[in-house]
């Protein structure tokens, strides 16, 4: 909102100089920031002399508490960075991203800046575009619909509230969020708060429905329902009017006929996102649904109605199977737009979304592997560790998956796995190819040698010298799961049944060249065409795949051909015995 007035004096913010106000947001003034690193943020101060009591400032400084971990697992919430509280001057702040600027776009001018919000690109345009609209109630309900699973509500969505950071619409201004089981002030601004009262998740699903009909009809929200002079003339006619089923159903007075929260609304919103007609579906819903009330009175009836009643029956399951479709389509959509903060180097920031992305996407049956494939992308840097090589170089793991050997101009080299920093070790020299099975074999032309792997007695391994051999034994096959190289991506294949579970890639990483597992299955290696080797820990990987409620097959726990109380060996969680 424009700045009613100026405070009288700049409060102390530790690390952060205050440049000037940019407005005022519930209960509080909003102040330009630079931070010690040169980084523009944007600072609210909230005084406690703004309130009549303690009660309301310190549910204000509560609210911030709840939202700050929640404000930055959603793309759409505005990010609240820190929040503080200055008790002896009488007030607490909170630091925030930094909208767009009017003028300038996501460049920040400190003498020229100008935050740009739904609210000012309504007084610039009059109206948006029904993509416009469309793309921006989807966001906001997004953010929406992640609180209330949070179980917050907002309880002040206006345009003024929804500002733009790089372009993305953001749910901002979260003075007034309160848990959904507080008691419920009327608080909220005049037009946007439904008959029944604030405070609920209906009550903001029918603020951002009061929001769509601003930017769709260009008019106040106190006029709905009235439509425009020109609506029937309107070149997207027939797709607002798609918009307006969602907007009556979100702004309908009767709480049991409206949108419970904006889970529901969303999911209306991505059916359209997705082409197809919340309409449609509304009237095949009520045509079914007086049907089925028709049968229960007198079962005659949907004999007499025959095929009619059948077609109808099965147009709505149709229907409704398309309303899931769209669903998933607006779930995966989340999480590959989670899964692109990696392309701007913030691993963690992408972990923490999809952490909550994943999960909701997996409900809804959203295609596993893709799923994983997009967590495992997302983790490849905390699950994996990298070694070098030269490009075209063998690679191998020994069956317990304690060593990687790779073949590197005539000389076999092994890596502990149980100390990725450890030096390598030259195994032989000379050699022309190479296998791991009861111990490391070496091939020379068409001779092998084998070099036992055995335990000194200080408890570290040692490599045996080198002695004639038959050709190795190949050691059995246990691994659940076998890695396969597409077009320089591994993929990993469930044995049992040649099911694609995932593709593992790290960000930037050149295209995978080979890929191998141990006997036992707890390791997998990916060599890449730089020369570089990638190791997987697979026990590490399952688990944090389980954080995110994504299921992976694991190996038996055990087998006779792998000795897994040998020292040194590798136990279950990967960590040396």
């Amino acid at each position: 909102a424009p700045l009613r007035h100026v405070p009288p004096a700049v409060p102390n913010i530790p690390e952060y100089e205050l440049l000037r106000p940019i407005g005022e947001g519930s209960y509080g003034a909003v102040w330009l920031a630079r931070g010690v690193t040169g980084v523009f943020r944007a600072v609210k101060i909230v005084r406690r002399d703004s309130f009549s009591h303690d009660r309301p400032f310190d549910r204000e400084f509560l609210g911030i508490q709840k939202f700050e971990p929640v404000s930055r697992s959603q793309a759409n919430l505005l990010n609240i960075f820190h929040a503080g509280r200055n008790v002896a001057d009488g007030f607490f702040y909170y630091v925030m991203e930094i909208g767009d600027c009017r003028k300038h776009g996501s460049e920040v001018d400190p003498a020229d800046y100008h935050p740009r919000s739904l609210g000012t690109d309504l007084r610039d345009k009059k109206r948006l575009s029904h993509a416009e609209c469309l793309s921006m109630g989807h966001d906001i309900a997004s953010a929406l619909d992640h609180m209330h699973r949070g179980g917050l509500v907002h309880r002040d969505v206006k345009p003024a509230n929804i500002i733009f950071a790089a372009g993305v619409a953001k749910l901002a201004d979260i003075g007034l969020v309160a848990s959904t089981d507080e008691s419920r002030s009327f608080v909220g601004t005049e037009g946007f708060v439904p008959p029944d009262g604030p405070g609920t998740p209906r009550a903001d699903a029918f603020a951002l429905g009061k929001v769509l009909y601003e930017c769709a009809t260009g008019k106040d929200r106190t006029h709905f329902p009235q439509l425009p002079a020109d609506w029937n003339h309107h070149p997207e006619h027939a797709k607002f009017l798609e918009l307006n089923e969602v907007i009556l159903k979100a702004c309908e007075p009767d709480p049991r006929r409206a949108y419970k929260g904006a889970g529901d609304m969303l999911a209306d919103l991505s059916l359209l996102q997705s082409g197809r007609s919340v309409r449609r579906l509304r009237a095949f819903e009520r045509r079914v649904a007086l049907l089925t009330r028709a049968g229960a009175v007198a079962g005659i009836i949907s004999l007499l109605m025959g095929a009619g009643w059948l077609a109808a029956r099965g147009e709505a399951r149709s229907l409704r199977a398309e309303l899931i479709t769209a669903k998933q389509d607006a779930a995966m959509a989340e999480v590959r737009r989670d899964l692109a903060y990696l392309r701007d180097g913030t691993a963690s920031a992408s972990i923490r979304l999809l952490s909550d992305s994943l999960p909701r996407a997996r409900a809804l049956d959203a295609p596993a592997a893709e799923l994983r494939s997009a967590a495992l992308t997302a983790l490849a840097g905390e699950l994996s560790h990298t070694r070098a090589a030269t490009p075209g170089a063998k690679i191998g793991l020994s069956p317990d998956g304690r060593w990687l050997a790779r073949l590197r101009d005539g000389t076999v080299f092994l890596s502990d796995n149980t100390a990725p920093q450890s030096p390598d070790i030259a195994a032989a020299e000379k050699a022309d190819d190479f296998a791991f099975s009861d111990a490391l074999y070496i091939l020379r032309g068409k001779t092998w040698t084998r070099r036992a792997m055995t335990p000194r007695g200080d408890g570290s391994d040692h490599l045996g010298p080198e002695t004639d051999s038959a050709a190795p034994p190949a050691p059995p096959e246990i691994a659940p799961v076998f890695p396969e190289i597409h077009e320089g991506v591994t993929r990993l294949i469930l044995r049992q049944t040649g099911e694609n579970l995932a593709a593992l890639t790290a960000p930037g990483s050149p295209p995978a060249v080979a890929a191998v597992t141990s006997g036992d299955g707890h390791f997998l290696a990916i060599a890449s065409a730089d020369g570089t080797a990638r190791v997987w820990p697979m026990a590490r990987l399952r688990r944090r795949l389980a954080d995110m409620r994504l299921d992976f097959p694991a190996p038996p726990l055990a087998h006779p051909a792998y000795d897994t109380t040998r020292p040194g060996t590798l136990s279950l969680d990967d960590k040396p015995r």
